[in-house]
């Protein structure tokens, strides 16, 4: 293979880079734009061309398609525009090559928005019809104070669903695993006990990992419940067609019954008034003294309402056309007494008038004499003034108007050139104002349809080939022929292989046959029936079969003679390239390849580098089954689902490998239509907070159900990572749960699970060992009838609940029931199992008495057992509370709970989930003490629970537990500059129980302490010339100690330390530093395994005397652990010089230098070998120039030079490294900025 590689080029350009685009204020639009497109280009030619995908492995980084295309892009695209008040869009892009294409289009106009690309959809209010779904598609949103509707007419899901699930408290705070990562955030819904709890107050989640961990211990006797949306990483790869589509309708709207069916209210004249005197002192125009010194008086405002005008002259009221005549219109009054008011003795008016407002306004004519409308309806009589061409006109005369609507009619055509003027005033008009309602009332209806479907067919991606081979080379393969496209196509519409000898068909199964492989459960290892050698294949326990490695066995050998044509026509599924890299871990393997399904075999290649070095090796595939490619080969298990490498030779964890391959994307059959849908109405009355009542009901369908069964196996380890279940039939899908020592894993994270049956599931990095126990729950098909498909299952589910609240919100008392269906099939997460009856009450008293309160619930459930809807197993919840804060000293919380459950005995057994439970709780929270500048918090909490299990004792397993649980917290502050921490929790449960089913005497069987503490400290120490000095230390543990076990004595302690040491230090301006340290560790899965831990300890230092000028120091030093023990331990030592220089700094024209010298010190094991030491050395020069030819383009360029060293200890030849490479990048990007 010649290898041309003669041209990188690397080109950058910024454009759609814009400053924040706004013109002048309340101008529109507003636009704001920024982000990036880059092309890159690689032009590669190899020789001979069959070797060219081998070929592209040599040289790292980005890789061409596997059609030979050059070029690549990448897309970054963020506007933001506002066009109008009401009117905003915004348009997010992303295209990355490594990544699915992510967009997100929202158009908003006033409260409607509507959303494009990919989003996630919250559907709530009715918690029957309730989820939360991450989408690719359309979503039109439109809410006010009074409806709130939600839309997605077309979506793709890109989420699923885990439901209801339960786990027990194991004695700490966590993490728990919650089954899967990639949980959609915010669509988590936790209970503790029967109690909502609320994120970040409650609990942490991490919605990447799937790990929740609570405020406090969470004892045996606790149990939580979850579920949430998650996605699936690798599904978000899947073409769009192959997922589900989704359909959602939701509205709610809010009435009010009072005023539900009444007419509008209209508007009505805004009416104030008023209180003057006469004669008017304060005047000094003649007219209006000589008009009051005739007894005619002039009112401020007009017009005045009539019959509202009181007058009182000289402590008399006087009356209307006796004692004065009034014009409302005008606001003129005549007196008609005998004196006239002085200033001594004045008139009194009060009235009421219409509030108006002047406005003028200019219209052009129409070429007709109207009607024109004016701006205002509702003018005042007569106070209009109207020209046209600056002449002024007369009412009556030279046009009519109407002062109700504000039309004019001319007496005269007004031409279109012309221009009408008119200035008027206008009542000013409001909506009455209505008075509140004592006792307001709310009805909310809400309405939820929600679909997913599926189409019948299937989304492949398929093609035909014909091949044409010579029977002398078949003969020499061993009768096999070997198929270059692959894999072939097994089943269905596209199966068409044809074989055929010298123009005759000859017959599968008869004379050739793909072979099938079979797995033998005695070796764990796969065999080919026919007997054939598969191409490819390396791996005893890969069951990839003849289809999947393109290999077809003559078994009719005598129809091939040498001198024989055969050709072969079949259809094979088109593989696209992917790419997955991985670290060393000193092992051979397996590297499982995570989220990597259907590689087509043969296509792969592997290559290895160590960590910082562009020198890459290409290893070889074993050609059998033994490991014959030498020290730099491996071998490889095509596991559709689960692909995994070995390596010849263990690869150290300073060595980065990947592999190039070629997959099959999956291809979304279905054999038939399928439908899921909920529908669902809800409601809620309320009469102010006195009463409300409130419902839920929604039903379910599905057109194609799969019954399922229920199982559980449990086994102990033995060494391996791999283990076989005995699943009777193919395993439902996200049905599993996996249990390791009681500890829930989460799915892809943890371990990979086979639904084929009999079942698998592989662990990716723990190795169980005899003293684990390992237990998996599925559920598996059904095949009672000899059928397992269901055409369609339908199911309701209601819920009722009202509350009342008495003497203000001194009592309250409220309830709910609700009952869900056997059958039902949410589209979500419920609060109840499916065919559960539920029912709860509450009472609350809490009179204004020294925060006195107390509260009893009672909660009832009845859930079916497994398949079984007739018999349950029932819970009674009994829970009383009691508070109190005697003149504000102290809060004093007591608390006692009931809880038994006993189940329906099924024919011929006996109970076998029958517990009680009581516990007891206090609390005493002190007020805060202040004494000057410090601040003391305290609070303490006790609590008790005695528990049995087989309370019936029917069944020879009765125990007793006793749980002790203590709760401390001191929290102190001094000023604003110091503050220190404490917290720490005890748990200790004992365990009695029957040490024989026969023997009713119990005995301490367990016993075990968690000890929980928690230490911070933060502190200002900042002082005089110091800028800063600021320091934070935080420390948790956690000690667990079993002191019996399975009626032992034992002193088995286990132990985490999580701690972190921080300062910041700036002495002076010009120089800063920093010191921190971090340890994380956990608790290990397996017995007698290690913590996983890692530590870290980092400073630097940077100094600036010029603007100018920098340079800095940085160093760390660091340990980790991993789960497989302290013989993998791996160390690193590490520091970093730089030096920033600007030489040149002008309004046109920059120059940059910069520099960096890093060494780096790495220990490891690899292989037989306990300790490698790596040592790196790295010396980078950067160099850029800035030029600004013109404001609105500037250009920039650069050149960065790198020396890299890299060599090891070892003193194997093979294996012993010594590297040194010099690497040159040489960049140009441009802005462009529009205004």
């Amino acid at each position: 293979m010649k290898n041309f590689l003669k041209f990188l080029l690397c080109f950058s350009v910024f454009c759609f880079l814009f400053p924040n685009y706004v013109f002048a204020q309340q101008t529109y639009p507003q636009i704001d734009i920024s982000g990036f497109k880059k092309w890159e280009y690689k032009k590669v030619e190899v020789d001979p061309t069959r070797n060219y995908f081998a070929g592209l492995t040599q040289l790292g980084g980005f890789y061409p398609t596997f059609t030979g295309g050059p070029w690549q892009e990448r897309l970054q695209l963020r506007i933001a525009g506002q066009l109008s008040e009401n009117l905003s869009v915004s348009y997010d892009l992303e295209q990355q090559p490594e990544t699915p294409d992510r967009f997100d289009v929202k158009v908003k106009y006033y409260n409607n928005e509507l959303t494009f690309g990919d989003f996630t959809a919250n559907f709530s209010g009715n918690e029957f019809a309730s989820t939360s779904k991450f989408l690719n598609g359309v979503m039109l949103t439109a809410k006010d104070s009074w409806y709130d509707v939600v839309t997605v007419p077309s979506a793709k899901l890109k989420s699923q669903t885990q439901k209801l699930t339960a786990q027990k408290g194991n004695n700490t705070k966590g993490p728990y695993n919650l089954g899967h990562g990639s949980i959609v955030e915010g669509s988590e819904r936790i209970e503790l006990n029967g109690n909502p709890l609320t994120r970040n107050i409650d609990y942490t989640i991490d919605y990447f990992e799937g790990k929740i961990i609570f405020n406090r211990i969470l004892t045996q006797a606790d149990e939580f419940k979850y579920s949430y949306e998650y996605t699936n990483i690798l599904d978000l790869f899947f073409p769009a067609l192959s997922k589900r589509d989704f359909f959602g309708f939701q509205s709610r709207f809010t009435i009010d019954p009072e005023e539900f069916g009444k007419p509008a209210p209209k508007e009505e004249p805004v009416i104030d008034s008023a209180r003057e005197l006469f004669p008017s002192t304060a005047t000094l125009e003649p007219e209006i003294v000589e008009e009051e010194a005739s007894g005619r008086y002039r009112l401020k405002n007009i017009p005045i309402i009539k019959f509202s005008e009181k007058l009182t002259f000289m402590g008399i009221e006087l009356k209307k056309d006796q004692d004065y005549f009034i014009r409302y219109d005008q606001g003129l009054i005549k007196l008609l007494t005998r004196f006239l008011p002085t200033a001594e003795d004045p008139l009194v008016v009060e009235y009421n008038y219409y509030q108006t407002s002047s406005e003028s306004e200019a219209l052009l004519g129409i070429g007709s004499r109207g009607p024109y409308l004016l701006a205002h309806p509702h003018l005042v009589p007569e106070s209009e003034r109207i020209e046209v061409d600056g002449k002024l006109f007369v009412r009556d005369l030279d046009y009519q108007i109407n002062y109700q609507t504000g039309e004019i009619v001319f007496g005269i055509i007004i031409g279109p050139t012309s221009q009408i003027n008119a200035k008027y005033r206008y009542n000013v008009m409001s909506l009455p104002t209505l008075p509140p309602s004592k006792f307001p009332k709310e009805l909310k209806i809400g309405t939820t349809y929600l679909r997913e479907s599926a189409k019948a067919g299937e989304v492949a991606n398929t093609a035909t080939a014909i091949e044409t081979f010579t029977g002398k080379d078949i003969i020499s393969d061993h009768y096999h022929i070997y198929l270059l496209n692959r894999p072939v196509v097994a089943t269905g519409e596209a199966f068409n292989v044809i074989v055929r000898i010298d123009g005759a068909i000859i017959t599968r199964e008869v004379d050739y046959a793909f072979p099938v492989t079979i797995y033998d459960p005695a070796t764990g290892y796969y065999y080919t029936s026919p007997e054939a050698t598969l191409a490819y294949i390396n791996d005893r326990t890969d069951p990839s079969d003849g289809f999947d490695t393109g290999t077809i066995k003559i078994i009719k050998e005598s129809l091939i003679l040498s001198t024989s044509e055969i050709s072969v026509t079949y259809a094979y599924n088109k593989s696209v390239v992917g790419k997955y890299s991985g670290v060393g871990d000193g092992t051979l393997g397996p590297y499982y390849l995570r989220n990597v399904r259907n590689i087509v075999p043969g296509t792969e290649t592997v290559q290895v580098w160590e960590q910082g070095s562009s020198v890459i090796e290409t290893y070889t595939r074993n050609s059998s089954f033994e490991a014959d490619a030498g020290d730099k080969g491996y071998s490889i298990n095509y596991d559709a689902d689960n692909p995994s490498l070995y390596f010849n030779k263990e690869l150290g964890t300073s060595k980065n490998f990947q592999i190039i391959y070629q997959y099959v994307p999956p291809s979304g059959f279905v054999s038939r239509d399928l439908s899921q849908s909920v529908l669902g109405f809800d409601g809620s009355f309320k009469i102010a907070d006195v009463f409300k009542i409130e419902t839920a009901y929604a039903k379910s369908e599905i057109d194609r159900y799969i019954s399922r069964v229920p199982s559980t196996e449990s086994f102990d380890g033995n060494g391996s990572k791999t283990y076989t279940l005995n699943s009777p039939q193919e395993i439902i899908e996200e049905s599993e749960k996996v249990y390791v020592n009681e500890q829930l894993l989460n799915k892809d994270i943890d371990y990979f699970f086979g639904y084929s049956k009999p079942g698998r599931i592989t662990f990716y990095y723990i190795t169980p060992t005899t003293q684990d126990a390992i237990r998996v729950e599925y559920d598996y098909q059904a095949i009672d009838g000899g059928a397992a498909e269901i055409t369609k299952k339908s199911d309701h589910a209601y819920k009722l609940g009202a509350e009342t609240k008495l003497f203000g919100d001194v009592l309250t008392i409220n309830g709910v029931t609700k009952k869900i269906g056997f059958d039902f099939t949410p589209m979500g997460g419920t609060s109840i199992g499916l065919g559960s009856r539920y029912k709860e009450y509450n009472v609350k008293f809490q009179p204004e008495f020294h925060s006195f309160f107390t509260n009893y619930s009672y909660k009832e459930n009845h859930n079916p057992i497994g398949t079984e809807s007739d018999f349950f197993l029932k819970s009674y919840d009994h829970t009383t509370s009691l508070g109190i804060n005697p003149g504000g000293l102290a809060k004093i919380d007591i608390g006692f709970r009931n809880y038994e459950t006993i189940d329906d005995i099924l024919p011929g057994e006996i109970h076998k989930n029958d517990t009680r439970q009581n516990s007891y709780s206090l609390s005493v929270t002190p007020a805060e003490y202040q004494r000057g500048l410090l601040v003391l918090n305290l609070k303490g909490d006790l609590k008790k629970t005695f528990s049995q299990s087989d309370s019936e004792k029917d069944s020879g397993a009765y125990s007793e537990t006793n749980i002790d649980y203590q709760h401390g917290n001191l929290g102190l502050k001094f000023t604003d500059r110091f503050s220190a921490g404490f917290d720490y929790q005890i748990s200790e449960p004992k365990t009695k129980a029957q040490e024989t089913p026969t023997l009713e005497v119990v005995k301490l069987s367990s016993q075990s302490r968690s000890f929980d503490t928690a230490y911070n400290f933060t502190a200002d120490f900042t002082f005089g010339l110091v800028q800063k000095w600021t320091a934070r230390v935080s420390l948790l543990n956690h000690e667990e100690k079993t002191l019996m076990k399975n009626y032992t004595p034992t002193r088995e302690v286990l132990t985490t330390r999580n701690e972190t040491y921080h300062t910041d230090l700036t002495p002076f301006s010009i120089l800063t530093t920093s010191l921190d340290h971090n340890r994380q560790e956990r608790s290990t899965l397996v017995v007698g395994g290690t913590n996983p831990k890692t530590e870290r300890t980092s400073a630097n230092a940077r100094l600036t005397p010029y603007s100018w000028l920098s340079g800095g120091w940085s160093g760390s030093q660091s340990e980790s652990i991993p789960e497989t023990g302290p013989t993998k331990k791996t160390t690193g030592k590490s520091n970093s010089y730089n030096l920033n220089y600007t030489p040149i700094s002008l309004s046109r024209f920059k120059l940059s230098c910069q520099a960096t010298l890093s060494d780096n010190t790495q220990t490891a094991p690899t292989g037989t070998v306990e300790t490698v030491r790596t040592d790196t050395n790295t010396f980078s020069q950067g160099y850029t120039i800035n030029l600004t030819p013109h404001p609105l383009a500037p250009v920039s360029l650069g050149l960065t030079i790198e020396n890299y060293k890299n060599k090891n200890d070892l003193t194997d030849p093979d294996s012993r490294i010594d590297t040194e490479t010099e690497n040159q990048t040489y960049n140009a990007g441009i802005i462009l900025s529009p205004h």
